[in-house]
């Protein structure tokens, strides 16, 4: 089963992974964490501490880059959908291990084990529905991983480990108020 997290239950994750998760998402949404095996999802308030099971950041553990508006009706195996992402404060790059040229410098950089997750923080949150386009644009700009460009988008949680090679997932740059 799911949980909506007390931040009493399970491992309380690094400040600079929590920073992260709470400076890409709207307030009043729900932050959806994914283990992707066995495939299980976590619901919290977004900008709330997550109390994520210890064992989960052992494992390829996710969080939904866009706070959503509730739970999955798809149920707690499934990943967040497109349609509960409404409004959006974050782009992102899915950068494979060859990396891409950037053209404007993240805000934020994260190192999933295998390649770079590349976030630019928005002054102020936009309609999902601009958004959306305008990810797809910019990850096409900066040469990213083209399957990479939904709004419902989980990426790796910093602190976690990325299984397919055991590496630990680490911020590696870190200038939140680079907008």
């Amino acid at each position: 089963p799911h949980s909506r997290g007390d931040g009493e239950r399970g491992y309380k994750m690094n400040d600079q992974a929590r920073e992260l998760i709470r400076l890409c998402q709207v307030p009043n949404g729900w932050a959806h964490y994914w283990r992707k095996n066995p495939a299980m999802s976590a619901w919290h308030p977004s900008g709330k501490p997550a109390g994520i099971p210890a064992q989960w950041l052992e494992s390829d553990l996710y969080f939904s880059v866009n706070a959503v508006t509730g739970n999955n009706p798809r149920g707690t195996a499934h990943r967040v959908q497109n349609a509960y992402v409404q409004k959006v404060q974050v782009v992102y790059c899915d950068v494979d291990a060859n990396g891409a040229t950037m053209p404007v410098k993240p805000s934020i950089v994260v190192n999933s084990g295998r390649g770079e997750h590349r976030y630019w923080l928005l002054d102020t949150p936009i309609d999902s529905t601009m958004a959306a386009g305008l990810q797809r644009a910019w990850v096409h700009r900066c040469g990213a991983d083209h399957a990479a460009v939904d709004l419902a988008r989980v990426l790796r949680v910093p602190g976690s480990v990325n299984t397919k090679n055991g590496a630990r997932v680490t911020v590696t740059s870190w200038e939140p108020d680079r907008r």
